[in-house]
């Protein structure tokens, strides 16, 4: 038996086995495609911290998911497309913070205390701390209620303008203006330390 035919038959075993309730096989086979699942998401993120997040994420739905598994299915393609998926759902996150973090950012006013470079800077310290807002604020979005959620997701993170917000949503657009600011207010109400802290606010 080949090489190939021997790891998948390992893998089914073991996915067997992850089914019937021994959850040690799981951690089997992540030991075994570790190695090239990281390879795959650092392929698709271009970005060791990235491809990590992705993986971490991937091997979360795979244990979720590996039970409805058919017991015929290639194992190790399916958790290399579940671990391909992830990175690219990261590199969209990652880039809609950054969008975000730009945009709060460049509308954040001066302060002397802010920390890292001056403005307009693009040193590490600086990269770090857009990095930072960008996450503080998308998780903070994705929390809010309906009907506040939607229309933030649309104009921060998409960057449509107001008049694609109010046609995508089918809303007039002095609603979706509405709604932008009462969930801007909810947002800084929850997050109001944060980013006080970090000279956001």
């Amino acid at each position: 038996m080949k090489a190939r035919e021997v790891r998948r038959a390992d893998d089914r075993r073991l996915a067997a086995k992850f089914r019937g309730g021994d959850l040690d096989a799981f951690s089997e086979l992540v030991r075994i495609h570790h190695r090239r699942l990281f390879v795959i998401a650092l392929r698709r993120a271009g970005s060791p911290e990235v491809a990590e997040d992705a993986l971490q994420v991937a091997l979360s739905k795979a244990y979720r998911h590996l039970a409805a598994l058919p017991d015929d299915a290639e194992v190790g393609a399916w958790l290399a497309t579940v671990v391909e998926n992830a990175a690219i759902d990261q590199i969209r996150r990652e880039v809609r913070h950054k969008r975000l973090a730009d945009r709060a950012w460049a509308a954040a006013p001066e302060r002397s205390d802010r920390r890292g470079s001056f403005r307009g800077a693009n040193s590490p310290t600086q990269e770090l701390e857009r990095n930072e807002l960008g996450s503080v604020l998308g998780d903070g979005i994705a929390a809010l209620p309906d009907p506040y959620r939607r229309p933030l997701e649309l104009y921060h993170l998409r960057g449509l303008p107001v008049e694609e917000v109010a046609a995508v949503l089918q809303l007039n657009v002095n609603t979706v203006k509405s709604h932008l600011a009462r969930g801007r207010g909810v947002l800084r109400r929850r997050l109001g330390t944060e980013l006080r802290r970090g000279g956001w606010l």
